[in-house]
């Protein structure tokens, strides 16, 4: 008898032995069928090595199915017996935050950022390398409703295995939470950053947890099953720098707009800061996004540095005040709608390399940057966390070095997004004087994200910020035509940047605020 019998034979021991054992078997009908299969050469076997019988001459033979169905129900008995999967602690009476104010904060606004820079002027970061940990931490208890239940989300092979729902759902969480506030996803981060981010982790640790409905979650514990999108309520993202700034914890919660008001997001943020406060950080950060900022007034709440406002009542601010933080800093979300046209570009593409000089000269990378100009994008990096304005966020500097670069540079390929440098080196030192960044996704035409833009202090006053920008806006209409806007993101004191923006054509399109709490190494106030 070939092996095509025998595995007739065990699915239909199989079927026996699923009958025969007691209690449920783990992974369903399809699972308890393969084990017997598996039980049937197990019972061939059996009957060869110990009994000396000879099993594999008939299909239609008393003593071969006798020996198959006792392999099956070894099996499948051991099968039963083996321990579940670890799954989340039941939860008490429901318990609601001070502030039934909803979303708590969405991680930035930005898309694709530079790892470890001001991380909290972007989304979370993808940009980090180092493999995550083999073994995960337990899941810790956190006091949710009554049906709803904390799941820490399964790190995938690939965005097609079935351990991916939980990626896919985070995604689509944020992308309802940036409908609401800007009426369109530009900003929503896509499966494939989540995926590229959390898999490389040496420069931040990284931690994202899904609330699921409770029979979502038990069926994906017990059965395997993934959770459908809609099961996923809220998610939470918890990051650690730990290559600088080793006394700050970040956390960043979404909860969709239907679940509001129950809980939840005070039950998130209480699971962030604890996380973070265990870790040994004393500063506490999170963030909030906004469509637009309100005018001077009652409704208004200023931040710390006296430059830029949060309508008060919204519930991100509602919620975090209530939670002891402070708005520590307000940046202004600008758009600029594409293709510029001539007249406005025109005018500073021709003022700017007067203004410069012959002293200066620009170099524009697509995609790549040159092994020979690492150490020098490492140090403007290391720069942009020092110069830029950080307002009253207790953040210090952030080193980058040339392995950095190239894991960032990595990093953008791994996202499938596409970017440009434009970087003016001062030619009698040949050192770079000053860059900007610009970033957009393959996957979407039509537009791009302006991050990082830095002149060094030594070398401000000769308008090489708008040289660099003009210069990366015309490659990108060179190699993107079809991009119809460019998001970018300044602090609301930072006048000369925004001056340049607004002279290129960029508008308001909305704000996003910086929170802190400082605490005591214990957590204490």
């Amino acid at each position: 008898m070939g092996i095509i019998g025998w595995i007739l034979i065990g699915l239909i021991m199989g079927a026996i032995a699923r009958a025969i054992v007691p209690g449920k078997q783990k992974g369903g009908w399809i699972v308890t069928l393969l084990l017997g299969i598996v039980g049937a050469l197990l019972g061939g076997f059996i009957a060869s090595a110990v009994f000396g019988t000879d099993v594999n001459e008939e299909f239609f033979d008393l003593g071969t199915w006798g020996f198959a169905l006792i392999g099956s129900i070894i099996v499948v008995f051991i099968w039963s017996c083996r321990p579940p999967r670890p799954r989340a602690a039941r939860r008490g009476p429901p318990g609601r935050p001070a502030s039934r104010a909803g979303p708590v904060p969405t991680g930035g606004p930005g898309r694709p950022c530079v790892p470890g820079v001001l991380p909290w002027t972007r989304r979370p970061c993808a940009g980090h390398a180092g493999p995550m940990s083999a073994v995960a931490p337990p899941v810790p208890d956190v006091s949710l409703p009554r049906g709803y239940t904390l799941v820490e989300a399964p790190h995938p092979a690939s965005l097609d295995a079935p351990e991916a729902w939980a990626y896919l759902a985070v995604a689509d969480v944020g992308r309802e939470h940036e409908l609401e506030v800007h009426g369109y996803d530009d900003l929503a981060l896509p499966p494939r950053e989540i995926f590229t981010g959390m898999a490389h982790q040496e420069y931040s640790t990284k931690r994202r947890f899904v609330v699921v409905r409770s029979a979502a979650a038990a069926a994906w514990h017990e059965q395997g099953v993934p959770p459908a999108l809609a099961d996923v309520v809220a998610h939470l993202f918890v990051t650690r720098p730990v290559t600088s700034n080793e006394h700050l914890g970040e956390s960043y919660a979404v909860v969709r707009p239907a679940e509001r008001g129950r809980g939840i997001g005070g039950a998130l943020l209480a699971l962030g800061e604890r996380l973070n406060l265990d870790a040994g950080r004393t500063v506490l950060f999170s963030d909030t996004n906004h469509g637009a900022e309100p005018p001077p007034g009652p409704g208004a709440l200023e931040a710390t540095t006296g430059a830029g406002r949060v309508p008060a009542d919204a519930p991100g601010p509602r919620f975090l005040r209530a939670h002891g933080y402070v708005l520590e800093q307000v940046e202004r979300h600008s758009v600029l709608d594409l293709p510029v046209g001539p007249a406005v570009l025109d005018a500073p593409r021709e003022a700017a390399p007067g203004a410069a000089g012959s002293a200066f000269r620009l170099h524009t990378w697509t995609d790549e940057v040159p092994e020979a100009w690492a150490d020098q994008v490492a140090f403007l990096f290391t720069r942009m966390s020092t110069d830029a304005p950080t307002g009253g966020v207790d953040y210090g500097e952030d080193r980058w070095d040339a392995r950095r670069v190239r894991t960032w540079v990595q990093q953008q390929a791994e996202n499938d997004d596409a970017f440009l440098v434009c970087a003016a080196e001062h030619v009698p030192s040949g050192t770079l004087a000053a860059f900007t960044v610009l970033v957009h996704p393959r996957g979407r035409e039509d537009f791009a994200i302006q991050e990082d833009t830095l002149v060094l202090r030594e070398h401000r006053g000769r308008r090489l910020g708008m040289l660099v920008k003009v210069a990366n806006l015309d490659a990108l209409a060179a190699q993107r035509p079809g991009a119809r806007r460019v998001h970018t993101w300044n602090a609301q004191e930072n006048d000369h940047m925004l001056a340049i923006n607004v002279a290129l054509g960029f508008r308001p399109a909305g704000v996003w605020a910086a929170w802190q709490r400082r605490t005591t190494p214990g957590g204490a106030e």
